[in-house]
C-alpha cells in the first residue's frame, strides 16, 4: 500500500510540473478538456478562439505533456 501511494504521489507531481511548463490558459483548458469533460466547442466559446485554434492548441500541449513525462 505505501508503495501504490508512493508511485501516486510521484504521478501526481511529475504531472503538476509538466502542467507549469505550459501557457497557463493552455493548462487550464487541458484541465477543463480531460478533467470537467467540456467540449472542443465549448471550450472555444470559454476561451473566446476558433474551434480549429482550440483543437490544435490542445493536440500541442498534449504533446508537450507526453515530452514532460517521458523526460
Amino acid at each position: 500500500h505505501s508503495s501504490y501511494q508512493s508511485t501516486a504521489g510521484w504521478a501526481t507531481r511529475t504531472c503538476g510540473v509538466c502542467m507549469q511548463r505550459l501557457e497557463p490558459d493552455w493548462a487550464s483548458a487541458v484541465k477543463d478538456a480531460y478533467v470537467q469533460g467540456l467540449s472542443y466547442n465549448e471550450l472555444a466559446e470559454q476561451y473566446k478562439v476558433p474551434l480549429n485554434t482550440m483543437r490544435t492548441r490542445l493536440r500541442r500541449s498534449l504533446i508537450k505533456l507526453k515530452e514532460c513525462l517521458e523526460a
